[in-house]
């Protein structure tokens, strides 16, 4: 009897230290997560996990990827000047994650509601006004 109360108490031990694992997930395992939304985006860990382009004194933020021809009456910003994937855009033609050279594009008349930035030919992206926290 006392010999299974022993293997039984040694059963219990080995459980218990075999659960002690790693408190931190492996980097290596875990993928960058947007801000506030949880899913991953593929840009590195503490680099801004968004795309934002800085034109005519506003921050944009990406609104979404169309294939198709610029629409008509847009007038061309400039290009970006400044890419830097580590922080936000602040002055005009910075960008984050949006390739150097990449053509802004803002409508022809009345206030920028949104901007067309040409990344490649056939890629054109739509970005927004970033919401003021």
């Amino acid at each position: 009897m006392f010999a299974l109360l022993l293997a039984g108490v040694m059963l219990c031990c080995a459980l218990a230290l075999g659960s002690c694992g790693k408190s931190q997930p492996d980097p290596a395992e875990t993928a960058p997560e947007s801000e506030g939304t949880g899913e991953p985006t593929g840009y590195p860990e503490g680099n801004v996990q968004r795309e934002y382009v800085f034109a005519d004194g506003r921050l944009f933020v990406y609104g979404d990827a169309f294939e198709t021809a610029l629409p008509g009456g847009l007038r061309l910003l400039g290009t970006v000047q400044i890419s830097d994937g580590t922080r936000v855009p602040d002055v005009d033609l910075a960008a984050a994650n949006v390739p150097l050279g990449a053509e802004i594009y803002a409508p022809a008349s009345g206030a920028a509601d949104h901007l067309y930035v040409r990344i490649s030919a056939g890629r054109c992206e739509r970005f927004v006004p970033e919401k003021a926290s």
